[in-house]
């Protein structure tokens, strides 16, 4: 890989900036990235009318546990948000300015919100539970769904009370769910492999050229391309693969990891080398950053240098003697 590509710099995630350009280094605690001494900030309006300024990328949810938004008279958890009236999970980041409303249970937008995630996690419990067997959900009944096998064979006791355990075990992961855009043929192809035929043929009779599914399964970052901002230089804490990686923003001590290693450096400030995805996750050394790159990546931290012959091609982006990211595009 030439120096010309090498010396490529990302200002934001997704947009190359050719040379003339800054050699990027890692997104790392360390005196090379000084940590910002203010983030850019928003204001959030209650629904009562008071404003609040908040730096970017904090999570909707965390604002909720603030002393403007006053618990519900029930004691109900917020389910959701109404951002400036458009219904967004707790999880996203604030990333404008806006009216923010909690949405709970008891209300319309709440009690759809909680049927939809129900009638999601539900089947991942099936599969997990009965493998090899398909869950069909079915009509409404009620306030319920109606659901099935689609061998017809009916449940237990002991088997319904084992599907409701799983699904207690999935909600209290508290694994944030989220979509990920994909291609139509791409969604075509995943329906299809999983029997879903139905969902299939309606995707087909649309024009649309992209499709959303829904993630639920926790992964690892498998690139850099996170919001660090290096023309600002300091990270945001959002992440474009989503929870699959482990961001920890704030002014300092700010490194991007994967959410399954050990890399405790915002408690810690050291690395426990006991990462569970040792195929792509690249441990360095203790008091390093954990760097997730492509399994594939030629990296050589023996050596501490870049062989510059990635397989990737040109999804790859060699940055410099200290380290090899692959930026997926």
């Amino acid at each position: 890989m030439s120096e010309k590509r090498a010396s490529y710099d990302i200002l934001r995630p997704q947009t190359l900036l050719y040379p003339p350009a800054r050699l990027v280094v890692p997104c790392n605690p360390s005196e090379q990235m000084p940590a910002p001494s203010s983030y850019p900030k928003f204001t959030v309006t209650t629904p009562g009318g008071v404003e609040i300024d908040v730096p970017f990328g904090t999570r909707y949810g965390e604002l909720l546990k603030r002393e403007e938004y006053p618990a519900h008279a029930d004691g109900l958890p917020p389910l959701a948000v109404k951002v400036n009236g458009a219904i967004q999970p707790l999880a996203r980041r604030v990333d404008i300015n806006c009216t923010l409303e909690p949405v709970y249970g008891d209300s319309k937008h709440g009690a759809d919100v909680y049927r939809k995630s129900l009638s999601y996690i539900v089947p991942i419990a099936a599969r997990r539970v009965f493998p090899g067997r398909r869950m069909i959900i079915s009509h409404s009944l009620g306030h319920c769904y109606f659901f099935y096998f689609e061998d017809k064979v009916a449940l237990t006791t002991e088997q319904t009370e084992s599907l409701r355990n799983e699904v207690k075990a999935i909600v209290a992961e508290d694994t944030p769910i989220d979509c990920k855009k994909i291609s139509q043929p791409e969604a075509q192809a995943y329906f299809k492999k999983h029997g879903m035929l139905q969902t299939l043929e309606l995707l087909q009779q649309t024009n649309n050229s992209l499709s959303y599914l829904p993630q639920y399964e926790p992964g690892v970052c498998g690139c850099t391309r996170c919001a660090w901002d290096y023309g600002l230089g300091y990270c945001n804490g959002e992440c474009v693969h989503g929870e699959g990686c482990y961001h920890v923003p704030g002014p300092t001590n700010t490194t991007c990891g994967c959410a399954t290693c050990g890399w405790t450096d915002s408690h810690h400030n050291e690395c426990t080398g006991d990462c569970q995805n040792v195929n792509i996750c690249r441990q360095i050394s203790q008091n390093s950053p954990c760097l997730c790159s492509s399994q594939n990546c030629l990296y050589d931290y023996a050596q501490q240098k870049c062989s510059g012959k990635c397989p990737v091609g040109q999804m790859c982006v060699q940055r410099g003697p200290e380290t090899c990211f692959c930026e997926r595009y």
